[in-house]
């Protein structure tokens, strides 16, 4: 759901709007800083006078180019980091656990459910993913066979008006790799919160839609 939508229907909190700019300039920021870095390694060294010439020579630096720009355009094309790895590790409107961060790599991409990050995907038993789960609102997933905690978070979103979903996923592989047994999952599939319990379902509430 955009942010247009939220403030439309009166659910989000006068701290939402700002929070944007707070979350996507640095994204912005590090995917422009590595594409300066992508340049620079295809441009620094373009000075090669014997790749032309039929020799020992010639071959040791058609070799030695060829696996350079090879390294460099994958890296070019291929930046998993960037294009699903980045985090908002410190959003007012994400909600973290204590948990150190995982190492921040422009070019490797490995799941994690940490509060602030994308939320993993995993195979469902009817062959669903995970993804397939979030939609335009936000998702509260009750994973293994926790849920008893979910209709806390369920009264307190519908008093504030902000629209919820809760899903059931029992596959205890999926309980394992989001790290939690509830997780909230915002409309843009980045994880809002996770916990064990809901003692505090209005702060979280609150603290997620920018109250």
């Amino acid at each position: 759901m955009g942010l247009a939508v939220a403030l439309g229907h009166g659910w989000a909190g006068d701290k939402l709007v700002a929070t944007y700019e707070t979350e996507r300039q640095p994204v912005g920021m590090r995917a422009v800083n590595e594409a300066l870095r992508d340049y620079d390694r295809l441009t620094s060294n373009t000075r090669y006078p014997n790749i032309a010439d039929e020799t020992e020579e010639g071959m040791r630096v058609r070799g030695e180019l060829g696996a350079r720009l090879s390294s460099a355009n994958r890296r070019v094309w291929e930046p998993i980091g960037i294009h699903l790895g980045y985090r908002y590790d410190s959003s007012p409107i994400v909600v973290g656990d204590g948990t150190r961060p995982p190492e921040d790599d422009e070019f490797e991409y490995v799941p994690n459910a940490r509060p602030g990050s994308r939320a993993p995907h995993a195979w469902l038993v009817d062959r669903r993913s995970t993804l397939d789960l979030f939609g335009r609102n936000f998702t509260l997933l009750c994973l293994g066979r926790n849920g008893h905690h979910a209709s806390k978070l369920v009264e307190a979103a519908e008093t504030c008006g902000m629209p919820l979903d809760v899903k059931h996923v029992p596959e205890p592989e999926v309980a394992e790799l989001y790290g939690r047994s509830l997780v909230l999952v915002r409309p843009d599939g980045h994880v809002a919160w996770r916990g064990g319990r809901i003692d505090d379902p209005f702060r979280i509430v609150d603290a997620v839609r920018g109250a």
